[in-house]
């Protein structure tokens, strides 16, 4: 049974909505829809008719082709929106999905849907893919929202109908609470930054200003106090002790007369005192300086103390150089005053027990002659002599001798040991000590020597023999070592060195002194005269 199809017969249109080609006909040309099925007993060939498809015509070569009628409609009909892929709809099922649902929830909801609907187009994109790969025509495609024919056609290509619609909803505003989470740093870095920017360096200048302010108060004080320690009574009173004055030649610098102790205790003890007093107020009360700040140019307080600290620049170097002198001269001078001093006591005592001991026994005269066994002997010490010629008083003297010369010579030992006069005396002082502690060793073999005494009338030699070789020796160690001291002295005072008369050491004490003294002297008249300028 022939399916009634001729190659060069044309094909109606076809109704892609599915209705048959008769119906078309019928529509054309206005009959009824049989007349277009043909008679077949005219031979008159019926009009075929397809389900789906395109209209054709036969070509040369026996292939069908399109004609011109039919080539407009090849394309493919025009996209029909669908609703449920416009931005209204996924809003709308994006809101309905999501309104029972708040917060953390309401995320995972919309995850989730479009996850579904990612799926659910993965899967018809596949199976349009797999139809039209196999072309499979005259099939409606029903997973698509649209009415079009699938054909087999190697180079169709789907318009972007077809495609894969984006199942993103619609971007919409960030809830309130959801966009704190940003505003409240973003907010706080604004704030910290407003401060860093204009509240630091408030506070910097602020903080900068109290401290000139407490720099320019304390310059203030200071100054106030330095002008009421610095005053015209207390630079007079620096002048005052002159201690050399209370020194007189000697041969022994220790052994003074009464009235030069007495000028040196005026000197050393009210005067000094005063002028300790005044030197001590000064130096707690130094020249004040301005600390230096860089960044106090907005205090006036502090500008006013700069003009005040350059004024007083003059006066604060003299001020300084007068402190220096000072703590250079006041305590040496006091120091000498005090050692000095106890040389002086240690003897005054050997001297006071001489006078209440020895001095009774001391019955001859100075140039009175001792007569024993027929030998005469002059008395040649200036304070006299014992009467050798009475064993009873010799002895006795003898004993009292040693006792007030050990005691003596021991005191002076650690005298210059321990309290030397000056500083810069040092190694001189410690020659000393050694030198009486050599002329020590001698006393006991001259009181030996007195006791049991020795009597020679030989021409040229001295009456008591043993006496006088006793005497020499313990001189003898003593001076040795002296004139290693006097050496030493040469090192500070060079003008003892050329001095070789009795009492050098009383004069080079008094040149030291002196020195000490103008040195004082000359530092306070500069200050008087750069305060009074």
């Amino acid at each position: 049974m022939s399916d009634g199809f001729a190659p060069g017969n044309r094909i109606r249109d076809i109704n892609p909505d599915g209705s048959s080609a008769e119906d078309a006909w019928a529509a054309e040309h206005g009959g009824p829809a049989e007349s277009a099925r043909g008679d077949a007993q005219s031979g008159s060939p019926a009009r075929l008719t397809a389900g789906r498809g395109r209209r054709f015509v036969s070509s040369t070569t026996g292939a069908p082709t399109l004609d011109a009628a039919t080539a407009a409609q090849t394309a493919p009909p025009a996209p029909i929106p669908f609703d449920w892929d416009s931005a209204e709809a996924r809003a709308e099922q994006y809101d309905a999905k999501k309104a029972p649902r708040k917060g953390k929830r309401a995320e995972r909801a919309y995850r989730q849907l479009l996850e579904e609907r990612r799926r659910a187009e993965a899967e018809r994109s596949a199976v349009e893919a797999n139809r039209e790969a196999k072309g499979v025509a005259g099939f409606r495609d029903a997973s698509r929202h649209g009415s079009h024919v699938a054909m087999s056609n190697p180079e169709y290509t789907p318009s972007k109908m077809y495609e894969a619609s984006d199942p993103t909803p619609p971007e919409r505003g960030k809830r309130w609470y959801t966009r704190l989470v940003i505003i409240i740093p973003v907010v706080v870095v604004l704030v910290a930054g407003l401060v860093a920017g204009i509240g630091l360096p408030a506070l910097a200048q602020a903080r900068a200003t109290a401290e000139a302010n407490e720099a320019a108060r304390q310059f203030t004080t200071e100054l106030a106090a330095f002008e009421a320690a610095w005053t015209s009574e207390n630079l007079q009173a620096l002048l005052g002790p002159l201690p050399h004055a209370g020194i007189e030649e000697s041969a022994d610098a220790l052994q003074q007369p009464p009235e030069a102790q007495e000028a040196f205790g005026t000197e050393c003890g009210a005067v000094l005192a005063d002028a300790t007093r005044a030197a001590t107020a000064m130096t707690d009360n130094p020249p004040p300086t301005l600390a230096v700040l860089p960044s106090a140019s907005f205090s006036a307080a502090y500008r006013d103390a700069q003009q005040r600290d350059g004024e007083f620049a003059a006066l604060r170097q003299t001020a300084q150089t007068l402190l220096g002198a000072l703590s250079n001269t006041i305590a040496p001078i006091a120091a000498f005053c005090t050692n000095f001093q106890a040389g002086v006591t240690i003897e005054n005592h050997a001297s006071a027990r001489d006078l209440a001991e020895l001095e009774p026994l001391r019955t001859v005269a100075p140039g009175g002659v001792i007569t024993i066994d027929n030998v005469q002997a002059t008395c040649d010490d200036p304070l006299g002599c014992v009467d050798y010629a009475n064993e009873e008083q010799r002895r006795k003297y003898a004993a009292t001798w040693r006792s007030i010369q050990e005691e003596r010579m021991e005191s002076l030992i650690a005298h210059y040991r321990d309290a030397c006069w000056l500083d810069v005396l040092k190694p001189y002082c410690t020659l000393m000590s050694d030198a009486w502690n050599e002329a020590k060793s001698g006393v006991t073999a001259a009181a030996n020597a007195m006791e049991q005494l020795q009597v020679s009338d030989e021409p040229g030699q001295p009456p008591f023999p043993r006496l006088a070789e006793a005497t020499a020796e313990m001189n003898h160690v003593f001076q040795e070592v002296a004139d290693k001291a006097k050496l030493e002295a040469g090192s500070v005072d060079p003008e003892s060195l050329l001095d070789v008369e009795p009492g050098w050491e009383t004069r080079m004490l008094i040149r030291l002194v002196t020195q000490y003294e103008t040195h004082l002297a000359t530092a306070v008249t500069d200050y008087a005269a750069s305060a009074s300028a």
